[in-house]
């Protein structure tokens, strides 16, 4: 029998489809050829082995790696790279401590397209970017059953150069774990003048076991998914998005961010969602939460925005999550004026949840429809504030002023005081109703605005929210 033969892997025997089989008998590491049948490289460095056959595959080529231990980086600048791991079955997540497993101790690094890892546990960073004279860059890459103890970062190119951005990169199953203080899990920066780059994650646990930031944004990026994600601030001082432009050149849009079916479990009470610094300007972009829920304990802020001017961040909408541990929505930003859109339709929550702004800004437009053990709100003692029909409102009408119905639908009843000429507008613009003194009890629409006229006694307005 030849020794090709009697080489088994994951007690399968290889296949002719690898282009190398890299395995240990405890003191030396060897890569097998499976074309020319020889054992090409010998060393006791895995990191060395590896990266050897790596670089022997100009074009490509699937390399299948033993139960090993290989401490020191790896580059993979050749296109085409597929690099699997043994041991542990594709689908099954794997701590820091699992031994059945392919483990890279140290970073790697990707800068070709066509590449994939699988079935691999890496104890530092991976990171998908361009070579320094930009002859290759990461596109089309896929990650499956990776377990990375350190950052995933998505980096675009600098400078002249800087339209070169990673795009189309998969990250399906596996890991993503930060331990220490002040750390970011998944690190994504681009200093593209234009909203470039598609990024997936799929079916990922991703963990923040310490303060730090889970999910960090920077310059312009077309799309991002998680989808079927475990996202998890376990620990105090946890950020889940950061938002902030490149820190080259201020560039920030975001054309498509969804967190869909994901579950968000908050560690400690001052977890944040989503924060926007204060240097943040750029296009507008949006933010989808589909399904999926937060639980464990109430986020301190679904919104920390310290914008006060340009249209950065425009909206975030939550549709059918489940918010139920959630016993405030909390939420904090300055911009003037008015430009964020926030949303939560066909959600469940906490009975009794209340609506907190923490500073002194308001919304352009916030909707909560359809949303259970919310809708409807019942009677709002103070509904007024800053051209604002609110939860958040603190007092009553002036005169002479346009009410915006913003946050829940509204029933509006107006009786009594002295001057009081009420006109009805719909979101266009069009007069439904106007010349007025009284109005019986009547639905305004989100949207919908109202003014009493140049009035100089106060009339009496009840307001009910839907």
């Amino acid at each position: 029998m030849s020794l090709a033969q009697s080489i088994f892997l994951d007690r399968v025997p290889f296949t002719l489809s690898y282009d190398y089989i890299i395995y240990t008998d405890g003191t030396y590491v060897y890569a097998f050829n499976t074309k020319t049948k020889q054992i090409e490289f010998v060393n006791t460095d895995a990191s060395t082995v590896v990266q050897s056959a790596i670089n022997a595959l100009p074009n490509g080529g699937i390399i299948k790696l033993a139960v090993l231990t290989i401490n020191g980086n790896i580059i993979i600048g050749n296109p085409g790279i597929y690099l699997e791991g043994g041991a542990v079955a594709p689908g099954i997540q794997f701590s820091n401590t699992t031994t059945n497993a392919t483990t890279i101790n140290g970073n790697v690094s990707i800068s070709a397209e066509n590449v994939m890892l699988r079935n691999i546990r890496i104890n530092g960073n991976l990171t998908f970017e361009a070579t320094p004279d930009l002859s290759n860059i990461a596109h089309y890459c896929i990650c499956e059953n990776v377990a990375v103890y350190g950052t995933v970062n998505i980096v675009g190119a600098s400078g002249a150069d800087s339209g070169h951005v990673p795009f189309n990169i998969f990250f399906i199953g596996g890991d993503i774990t930060i331990s220490t203080a002040g750390g970011t899990c998944v690190n994504l920066i681009s200093e593209a003048p234009s909203a470039i780059g598609h990024i997936y994650f799929i079916g990922t646990a991703i963990t923040q076991l310490q303060s730090g930031t889970l999910i960090n944004i920077q310059g312009n990026f077309a799309d991002v998914h998680f989808t079927n994600c475990l996202i998890f601030p376990a620990s105090t001082g946890v950020t889940v998005i950061s938002l902030a432009p490149s820190p080259v050149n201020g560039y920030f849009s975001l054309q498509n961010f969804t967190i869909d079916g994901c579950s968000i479990e908050v560690g400690a009470t001052d977890t944040t969602f989503l924060y926007v610094p204060s240097s943040l300007s750029g296009n507008p972009i949006s933010i989808l939460v589909n399904g999926g829920a937060i639980v464990g304990n109430t986020l301190n802020k679904i919104i920390d925005d310290n914008t006060t001017g340009g249209r950065a961040f425009h909206r975030l909408v939550f549709i059918g999550t489940q918010l139920t541990d959630q016993t405030s929505l909390r939420f904090r930003q300055v911009w003037s004026p008015p430009q964020v859109q926030v949303m939560f339709i066909g959600c469940q929550m906490k009975s009794g949840v209340t609506v907190t702004q923490l500073a002194t800004g308001v919304f352009e437009t916030a909707v909560y429809r359809n949303n259970m053990n919310f809708n409807p709100k019942g009677l709002l003692a103070t509904p007024f504030v800053s051209n604002v029909i609110s939860l958040l409102g603190t007092g009553s009408p002036a005169p002479s002023t346009d009410y915006r119905v913003s946050d829940v639908d509204v029933m509006i009843q107006v009786t009594g005081g002295t001057g009081v000429s009420i006109t009805i507008k719909d979101p266009a613009g069009n007069i439904v109703i106007s010349g007025v003194s009284t109005l019986p009890r009547t639905l305004l629409p989100i949207g919908y605005t109202i003014n009493f006229g140049a009035f100089t006694v106060a009339p009496t307005v009840i307001v009910e929210g839907l």
